[in-house]
């Protein structure tokens, strides 16, 4: 195995995928167990965070960390403590899953994958010495949304967390605890005890925090639980450009680019994911999303030419969607 390359006092651009380069974030659940892990670590770990961005079938981090054992912890830390939460959810799902099919108990069998596999290993990553390489990572990382055509800003993906510089509300209208609900209070409560505890969000506590709620009072928890967890140090960010305006305008005008390290191309639109997420649900395939995973594979055959035909979603893609082995290129 190649020696890994790293720097200490430099940010390293890591990149992630999946084992077998599936779609992992399903849900706002989804991302939001990913990111409260990830801060929860990272302030464990010692690691200093630049960037972080969730896409549908990867991640982006930009950190730096003290020595090659402290980043390397890191990684194994979020990424086992994340796939046991999300394999943990899929096998609630599972209940759910037989239950809504009426299946009687024995007759089907639903196979999870080994805790330990969601991740592939090693995971990509690359020192960037000097400012020049360090911005144009920083430009690369934030923008993978515009460059995979999810928006035309950077600053419109939640998932990157870079409207967070500029708000502590960004996508919902600003929160004022005097006249929340009992119930939002109640989950700011908890999000805030869970934080000063050094512990992350499980996916019972989110569904639980989620459940009636109007789609504004969820927007505003989501922008709650971000700025409560979130350690990515935003001063540092814009001090690279000398000031956070700078820094919008410079991401803006230049999308970066990323040659140490090897990330799958694809020509068509990552809004593909989005509307089969929707699709799958709106005509009762699945009672959500993520448990497409859980199809018999006849059943993954069928969908996956019927998500090509009425989806913008090319064979590649679908079969991400539903976990299926993907043909060598």
């Amino acid at each position: 195995m190649r020696r890994r390359k790293f720097l200490s006092g430099s940010p390293n651009h890591i990149y992630q995928r999946s084992q077998n380069g599936s779609v992992i974030f399903y849900s706002l659940e989804d991302c939001l167990v990913y990111f409260t892990v990830f801060c929860t670590c990272a302030k464990r770990y010692g690691v200093t965070v630049l960037g972080l961005c969730e896409m549908y079938d990867h991640i982006h981090q930009l950190v730096e960390a003290p020595d090659l054992p402290t980043l390397s912890g890191f990684e194994r830390m979020v990424n086992m403590t994340f796939s046991y939460e999300y394999y943990g959810d899929l096998k609630r799902g599972a209940e759910g899953f037989v239950s809504d099919r009426n299946i009687t108990s024995g007759s089907v069998s639903v196979t999870i994958p080994n805790i330990g596999h969601l991740f592939q290993s090693p995971f990509g990553s690359a020192p960037k010495i000097g400012n020049k390489k360090i911005r144009t990572s920083i430009a690369y990382l934030y923008n993978n949304p515009v460059e995979r055509n999810i928006h035309q800003e950077a600053i419109k993906w939640r998932w990157n967390f870079l409207a967070y510089a500029f708000s502590d509300h960004p996508f919902s209208e600003k929160l004022s605890r005097r006249v929340a609900s009992t119930k939002m209070r109640k989950n700011l409560k908890e999000i805030e005890g869970c934080c000063s505890r050094g512990s992350y969000l499980r996916y019972p506590q989110l569904h639980r925090m989620f459940d009636g709620l109007s789609p504004e009072e969820k927007n505003q928890l989501i922008d709650f639980i971000v700025i409560t967890y979130n350690v990515i140090e935003y001063d540092r960010l814009s001090s690279y450009y000398g000031s956070p305006e700078k820094m919008l305008l410079a991401i803006n005008s230049n999308t970066g680019s990323e040659y140490d390290i090897r990330e799958e191309r694809h020509h068509n639109p990552d809004t593909s994911y989005g509307q089969m997420m929707n699709y799958v649900v709106r005509y009762d395939y699945v009672t959500r999303a993520k448990d497409v995973i859980l199809l018999p594979i006849k059943e993954k055959n069928v969908l996956m030419r019927i998500l090509v035909r009425d989806t913008m979603a090319d064979e590649w893609q679908a079969l991400k969607f539903l976990g299926m082995d993907l043909p060598s290129r």
